[in-house]
């Protein structure tokens, strides 16, 4: 630590014994790896050390290693207020600050609790992911976090397994993200995140992979610019996601301007006239719908939400009083949900089954698109069911030998 190489050791007789380090700074190359239990805090009223965070690895992001540790009131006065840089296991990254990336940045963290951080930068581009920025997240809590810019949650990066609820973005205006910002997430829950700008309650121009994004909230009260609006998600490409329980006060209470692949689009609610749309876009910025369910969703007067500004929607089942034309292989009929009480939008309905179209990554076991939302194989019977859920088979079933 600082130039000098240092050994941590246990008392005599065993015991738990708990370091304090504080401003630590790890040279390249030097493959330090912390297995006991450290802690890393700010000490009263410090503002960081010579990298302006609690740890800072010059390594490639995964040499520096550190294990059930606990990395928490750091402050900096540039990105990464926890951590930028190393491999972090079983740790916890709580309430360090830092003006874009309040957690960590360009790190790699499994099994971490990355909870109550803050990006605050008010003034520049900067400001972005509260919890975290460009690292790689697998298994992770990301939770309570804030950024005055982009991504309450993260920004950039890789989301993959984790949970991401309460986080928080845009404190100025013009910022987007409540959960997620620009990141590719897989298998994720992303819940109870709230966006207070323009864009994207839980997801800003992510691409998502067999994700629940649901009950998140989009807090802008205006339909007049292009590129806003989306309670679940606004912009990015979406496989296989269950988009639920939103709320927007812009267009497109479930997404806007997005690309959607075998989404249920359901639960999602506009709170005034602006945004009595549960797909939203504009002309230059529109929304597109493949093998999608889209139904029982609301407006601001408790009617059923409309669909703006769709450029293309393919085989999908979608809540509208006539099929539009241009749309290809569409129907309206009632997928007839297998229990939607209890979460279960499985399509029962003859016109969403077996009649998807199929795409080559629905039949590669290797893809993680290749199985439903549920685990389910992507094509059961003839072919893909519509929706995020694929219909199981029913009934009685012979052998004859």
């Amino acid at each position: 630590l600082g130039g000098k190489a240092i050994r941590l050791t246990p008392r005599a007789g065993g015991g738990e014994v708990t370091y304090f380090l504080h401003d630590v700074h790890f040279d390249r190359g030097a493959r330090c790896r912390l297995r006991a239990r450290v802690k890393v805090v700010a000490k009263a009223g410090a503002k960081g050390g010579t990298f302006r965070c609690g740890v800072w690895s010059n390594d490639d992001g995964k040499g520096d290693e550190f294990e059930c540790c606990l990395i928490a009131y750091n402050s900096g006065s540039g990105s990464a207020g926890g951590a930028a840089g190393g491999t972090f296991h079983k740790c916890v990254i709580a309430y360090n600050t830092a003006t874009g990336s309040g957690g960590v940045e360009g790190s790699w963290c499994y099994d971490c609790w990355i909870i109550g951080n803050a990006a605050t930068n008010v003034t520049s581009s900067l400001g972005h992911g509260g919890g975290a920025g460009s690292s790689r997240l697998v298994r992770c809590l990301i939770a309570n976090n804030s950024a005055t810019g982009h991504g309450g949650g993260a920004t950039g990066g890789v989301v993959s397994n984790c949970t991401v609820t309460g986080n928080i973005s845009g404190t100025r205006m013009g910022m987007y993200g409540g959960a997620l910002n620009e990141a590719k997430v897989y298998t994720s829950f992303i819940t109870n995140n709230y966006n207070r700008a323009q864009s994207g309650g839980g997801c800003r121009n992510c691409t998502t992979y067999n994700c629940v994004i649901a009950d998140n909230v989009n807090a802008e009260s205006t339909a007049s610019s292009t590129g806003r609006g989306g309670g679940g998600v606004c912009g990015g490409t979406h496989y296989n996601a269950l988009i639920a329980g939103n709320i927007s006060g812009s267009q497109g209470s479930g997404a806007a301007h997005a690309t959607l692949y075998n989404c249920t689009v359901v639960g999602n609610i506009g709170t005034n006239s602006a945004s009595d749309s549960v797909i939203g876009g504009y002309t230059t910025t529109q929304s597109c719908l493949v093998n999608t369910i889209i139904w029982g969703n609301k407006n601001a007067a408790g009617g059923r939400a409309g669909l703006v500004s769709v450029a293309a929607a393919s085989n999908c089942c979608v809540e509208v009083t006539s099929v539009p034309a241009a749309w290809v292989a569409c129907t309206n009929v009632n997928p007839r949900f297998e229990n939607a009480v209890a979460g279960d939008y499985t399509p029962q309905a003859r016109a969403c089954r077996d009649v998807a179209l199929e795409f080559d990554w629905m039949k590669d076991s290797s893809d993680l698109r290749s199985k439903d939302l549920a685990g389910r194989d992507r094509i059961i019977g003839k072919g893909p069911d519509m929706g995020a859920f694929e219909a199981r088979i029913k009934g009685l079933v012979m052998i004859v030998r």
